[in-house]
């Protein structure tokens, strides 16, 4: 992106943010089997200009563990 179109590192993270709201991680457990890891949802501020995650949802030993919360509502 930045060699093609010459975009700058702040303007890239920019939009990455705004085209970015939640992420799911998927991987494999102990099994063997694919699952979802976790859920991260993109918190509102950032810090030094980094876009900013936060986990929502994780997996543990007994199942998934409610950590947070979704901060972005879309109407």
């Amino acid at each position: 992106m930045f060699a093609d179109a010459g975009v700058r590192m702040e303007a890239a993270k920019n939009f990455f943010a705004q085209a970015v709201d939640v992420y799911v991680q998927l991987g494999y457990d102990a099994a063997g089997q694919r699952r979802v890891l976790g859920v991260v949802g993109r918190w509102r501020g950032s810090k030094g200009g980094d876009v900013v995650f936060a986990p929502v949802w994780l997996l543990e030993q007994g199942g998934f563990r409610k950590v947070g919360e979704l901060t972005r509502r879309r109407a």
